[in-house]
């Protein structure tokens, strides 16, 4: 099987969820199909040994061909390109007249074009009679329609009217262009299927990192041997406002009531650049400590920690979320956030509906030390388990598999 991927990104540093699933895609295909790839990308602020690492991490890949994104005066050109075309202004990051031409002379070589994010769908149209697969990392329609819910201004709200009405007419137009739609979470699977009548459409998560699938576990002893203190843990990009407005409100709701019965209970927010008001918010709250940094997050993870993630609105696949459950953690969160982790509630997390059931289950799992090492290794168990690279490469493997036998 001839495969060639379109990437918006290199996927070294593996540093989003996207890159950790693209990186580890490809180290499982290496040795499965062969491989060529086209990465568009701001190669300006590159490392000079961008080249030299992914043919390392890809050495049976021979070819990798790297373009740099659309700059100045091209790109404005192209996004009012897009636009007119009542597109999202995005693709002109990424659009080149030169790949398009290429793919429009060169794709009959390839049994199958795989594309990584809607960034790159327009170069569909350079694809003529050849199975193609599209993986939307989120389903942006609905990550737009919940933005404008949060929305705190008109101008904003304006805004983002707007680019719901281009990232919508992108879904419904492209995207049955597809032979197959990946996307990361079983949510937008049926938000796509049932409000934009999307058909060709299945949901493939992301798998976890070599490095944290091998890691031992080490905390469970300590909790055991009563050599730790359980603290709550919320991790997240801080300068996000939608993210912060949810951190906030859990530090002026739910926690001051968790301290009337636990007034000791150490709460940690991990991640740079909190917004003004999350900032003052941690300011005034007590027993609350703000660490912008960690030389080794996995590490840091390997703690006694009840893992809180307050976001009652989540597109995609919340890989923060699962990174804690693979520590063995366990975790306390809305039920929107656990899509795509399939999890089984009450035996591997703890799903809530509101601000009392997160005071209730943080109370039960600060009192019970048993029942924080059993959510915690039910957890990892089942991620390690559905998660691993090896089982999320084969399911990629089975679909392109399909796609040609149809």
């Amino acid at each position: 099987m001839k495969i060639l991927f379109i990437l918006p990104y290199s996927p070294i540093p593996t540093n989003t969820g996207n890159k950790n699933l693209t990186f580890n895609l490809l180290k499982y295909l290496d040795k499965k199909a062969k491989v060529d790839i086209i990465i568009i990308e701001d190669l300006g602020n590159k490392n000079k040994n961008f080249y030299i690492k992914l043919k390392k991490a890809y050495p049976n890949i021979k070819n990798i061909w790297t373009y740099e994104r659309n700059k100045n005066l091209k790109l404005f050109i192209y996004k009012l390109f897009f636009l007119v075309q009542g597109l999202p202004p995005v693709h002109g990051n990424f659009y080149k007249l030169k790949i398009s031409n290429w793919l429009n002379h060169n794709s009959f070589k390839y049994d199958l074009i795989h594309f990584d994010m809607f960034h790159v769908s327009p170069y569909i149209r350079s694809i003529k009679n050849k199975p193609t697969l599209l993986v939307s990392s989120d389903a942006y329609s609905l990550a737009a329609s919940l933005a404008l819910q949060n929305a705190n201004n008109y101008s904003m709200k304006l805004w983002l009217n707007f680019y719901k009405l281009l990232i919508c007419n992108l879904e419904k137009t492209y995207y049955k262009k597809f032979s197959k739609i990946v996307c990361v979470s079983n949510n937008d699977q049926k938000y796509l299927t049932s409000k934009l009548k999307i058909k060709n459409i299945i949901s493939i998560g992301i798998p976890i990192s070599k490095r944290l699938k091998e890691k031992k576990v080490k905390h469970f002893v300590n909790i055991l041997n009563n050599k730790s203190e359980a603290k709550l843990l919320i991790t997240g990009n801080l300068d996000h406002p939608i993210i912060s407005k949810n951190i906030t409100s859990f530090l002026k709701n739910i926690l001051p009531i968790v301290l009337k019965k636990h007034p000791h209970i150490q709460t940690i927010i991990l991640g740079k650049n909190p917004t003004t008001f999350l900032k003052k918010e941690i300011n005034k709250s007590l027993n609350v400590k703000h660490v912008d940094f960690v030389n080794d997050y996995f590490d840091y993870l390997d703690n006694d920690w009840i893992y809180i993630y307050p976001q009652k609105l989540a597109t995609g696949l919340q890989t923060k979320l699962q990174q804690a459950l693979a520590s063995g953690l366990p975790v306390i969160a809305y039920e929107v956030s656990f899509g795509g982790l399939d999890l089984t509630y009450e035996k591997n997390a703890f799903k809530v509906e509101n601000e009392n059931e997160f005071v209730k289950f943080i109370d039960r799992l600060i009192i019970n030390p048993s029942l924080r090492i059993s959510l915690g290794k039910k957890a990892l168990k089942h991620i390690n388990l559905n998660y691993s690279i090896k089982k999320i490469g084969e399911q990629y493997l089975e679909t392109y598999k399909n796609i040609l036998d149809n």
